[in-house]
């Protein structure tokens, strides 16, 4: 198992290398971030491509991302297209995670901003079903 400063040092690698103009920024998130990986842990990260970008050929970079992927490791790797995902993900990948290439801060801290404001939306929708989404969970319900 690679240390946290390995992971790093591989994904600057990886995305120095390849995927130069269209990668806007990317963020390790989940355990590798909070540096609790453990034998059964993957590396998760977030891509987040340039806006313009249409959203098929964001599908096609993020595969060819993955084609590089066992060139930098032999963990697994879970890549995550960040203009595309859901609040949630998208919510814990930017709050929780760490930023390891940012290629134009403003147009980064607009889609933070933007997404975290979709996601207090979004949380304040759910809010009057958490009683009964709790009770569920519990075998309560």
């Amino acid at each position: 198992m690679k240390t946290h400063e390995e992971i790093l040092s591989r994904l600057n690698a990886l995305f120095a290398e390849h995927f130069s103009p269209e990668v806007l920024a990317v963020i390790l998130f989940g355990s590798a971030a909070q540096q609790r990986l453990h034998a059964e842990s993957d590396i998760d990260v977030a891509v987040l491509f340039r806006f313009e970008i249409p959203r098929e050929q964001r599908k096609e970079l993020l595969y060819a991302i993955y084609e590089q992927v066992p060139y930098y490791f032999i963990e697994p790797v879970d890549l995550v297209n960040l203009n595309d995902a859901d609040l949630i993900l998208c919510h814990q990948a930017l709050t929780r995670g760490k930023i390891i290439l940012c290629r134009d801060e403003t147009a980064f801290k607009m889609f933070r901003d933007a997404r975290m404001l979709q996601y207090l939306d979004f949380t304040r929708f759910l809010e009057p079903f958490y009683p009964k989404i709790s009770k569920k969970l519990l075998g309560k319900g």
